[in-house]
């Protein structure tokens, strides 16, 4: 991406021959053994996707707010999933 030479010490690039910066292994362990806190988050943004599916949060608003909406809920929820439990 940058070379050192472009930005002096501060390198983007990743220097590993092998990135470790996703772990599947991480991830089972993340859906395997679930916090509460992380449970009742998913089971809030899935209910959040139910009302807007249904139309009870979104009522006559245009597509693409619904479909915007649809895709940050998506999102949310996948980083919820995804990413480890820091609290």
């Amino acid at each position: 991406m940058f070379s050192r030479k472009e930005f002096g010490k501060t390198s983007y690039r990743n220097d590993e021959e092998h990135c470790k910066c996703f772990q599947k292994n991480i991830l089972w362990s993340n859906l395997s053994h679930p916090s509460r806190y992380r449970i009742s988050v998913a089971i809030g943004i899935i209910a959040l996707m139910t009302g807007l599916a249904i139309g009870l949060l979104s009522g006559k608003a245009e597509m693409w707010v619904k479909v915007t909406l649809m895709i940050t809920f998506a999102f949310a929820l996948l980083i919820t999933v995804i990413v480890p439990t820091i609290f």
